[in-house]
């Protein structure tokens, strides 16, 4: 299966954001605008990400502010829509992570483990901390993968 950029499959009317800032919201990463995401109370943010089909995901790329704002400690869930923040923090997650704040100015790419993204419908990020700021800021998050394809018979033509 080829990798490539899967952001076009992100079902971006049903993305949700927890402790969001009112202007700074999770559509600004989405669209890869001059502006970003911020928390509102603390550091810590949950976002939800659908697709509008499944899909096989090997990265995740965030790019953030090279400063004490950057995500440190990412835990990522997958098929766990309705997730709060207070069920993330302690809940097992499929894969944590932790960014070096100096190399996420230019985009911090999160290679995932393949066995476990192989069928994501809904791809959740919790940011538990950030390198001492009192907001965590995101300036954009993107996804390498491809689409799982279902079988459509309708598409085979009968030969002879």
């Amino acid at each position: 299966m080829k990798s490539e950029s899967v952001d076009n499959l992100v079902d971006r009317s049903n993305v949700e954001c927890y402790n969001e800032d009112g202007t700074f919201r999770v559509g600004n990463v989405l669209d890869k605008s001059d502006t970003y995401l911020q928390s509102d109370v603390g550091h810590e943010l949950l976002i939800h990400i659908p697709f509008s089909v499944h899909v096989r995901l090997n990265s995740v790329t965030l790019t953030c502010f090279p400063d004490e704002t950057c995500p440190n400690e990412i835990k990522i869930f997958t098929e766990r829509p309705m997730m709060t923040i207070d069920e993330a923090q302690v809940a097992k997650p499929v894969q944590a992570v932790s960014i070096d704040g100096a190399q996420a100015g230019s985009g911090f790419v999160l290679p995932l483990k393949p066995v476990l993204f192989q069928n994501v419908s809904t791809f959740s990020v919790y940011i538990a901390s950030n390198h001492g700021g009192d907001k965590t800021r995101i300036k954009s998050i993107s996804f390498c993968g491809a689409a799982r394809g279902a079988l459509n018979m309708a598409d085979f033509k009968r030969t002879g």
